[in-house]
């Protein structure tokens, strides 16, 4: 998935575009602008250290997040950027990020949901 996917789905959910392209215009510039570091944010809360997005991160830049992460991206984007627009939105939208975080991580998908407990009785 590219860094121009991931934005063009958090403006979609967002209610910033319609269609399929990204327009960059007064009503998309401000959450373009902020994208970048939620996205971090994102990642982080992905335990995706191998990718960073920068200001200048070209709209081609291929995640080395896989596609079951990076589809979660644009749901915590949104529950960020939408925040002082639509409050309960953001708040479903950071919600279905949690659920789909936490069902990423214990797939095996992710490092940190391959680890496994084990507990030995004595």
């Amino acid at each position: 998935m590219t860094w121009y996917d991931i934005k063009l789905i958090t403006l979609q959910k967002m209610f910033a575009l319609n269609g399929d392209r990204i327009v960059e215009d007064d009503t998309t510039m401000p959450y373009l602008s902020a994208m970048p570091y939620t996205c971090n944010e994102g990642l982080s809360l992905l335990y995706a250290d191998d990718d960073k997005i920068t200001p200048v991160t070209p709209d081609d830049y291929e995640f080395k997040l896989d596609d079951k992460g990076a589809e979660l991206l644009p749901l915590y984007m949104a529950s960020q950027l939408y925040k002082d627009e639509d409050v309960g939105l953001a708040a479903i939208y950071r919600n279905e990020f949690e659920v789909g975080r936490e069902q990423y991580l214990r797939s095996g998908q992710s490092d940190v949901g391959a680890a496994k407990v084990v507990r030995l009785r004595g």
